[in-house]
């Protein structure tokens, strides 16, 4: 009985840390994954906060069916794009963050330019979309030597950098580093 309830609690523990949707970890495995991350104070790490480009009319288009499809076809690109050290989460709704482990800002960015291909090389048809398919837009901050910010500032400035990725044009990666500079 007691090996059974120890099975029990395990799975449940794992299906609280898990999205049922695309079966990624969610935001309370990924709070819990930041505070470790954080512990570690010389271990630096690139955020990645990626949103799927004019989801809504995705939906509106398509209906919620295939909106959930797509979103499980990009979680599976994100995931298989990344490296087993990496971690991939769903954020909300049609929010991503991925954290990208031993990565400078610059090798974080190409990796997120091969990861926004590989969802743009789904070609996902989205008639509402200039490019005709469903693209991601991201932005990318860092915690390294030189910026040693809090976990919710890295989250705040990853944002801000997919908010300037989406504002130029959308289907393309930004860093935070940069718009500091600017």
């Amino acid at each position: 009985m007691h090996a059974d309830l120890a099975r029990y609690r395990s799975a449940l523990t794992e299906q609280a840390r898990t999205d049922p949707l695309t079966k990624l970890h969610n935001r309370l495995k990924l709070t819990e994954d930041l505070g470790l991350l954080h512990s570690l104070d010389n271990h630096d790490y690139c955020l990645a906060m990626v949103d799927v480009d004019n989801f809504k009319s995705y939906n509106d288009i398509y209906g919620h069916q295939a909106g959930d499809a797509a979103l499980v076809a990009i979680a599976t690109t994100l995931a298989r794009e990344v490296r087993k050290a990496d971690a991939v989460y769903r954020f909300g709704g049609e929010e991503f963050l991925l954290v990208l482990q031993d990565q400078s800002p610059a090798t974080a960015a190409s990796v997120m330019e091969r990861v926004r291909s590989a969802v743009h090389d789904l070609r996902i048809e989205h008639s509402g979309d200039p490019d005709g398919v469903l693209t991601i837009s991201a932005g990318v901050s860092a915690f390294t030597d030189g910026h040693r910010a809090g976990s919710e500032q890295l989250l705040r400035e990853a944002d801000l950098a997919l908010y300037a990725a989406k504002a130029s044009g959308r289907n393309r990666v930004n860093l935070a580093s940069a718009l500091r500079m600017e």
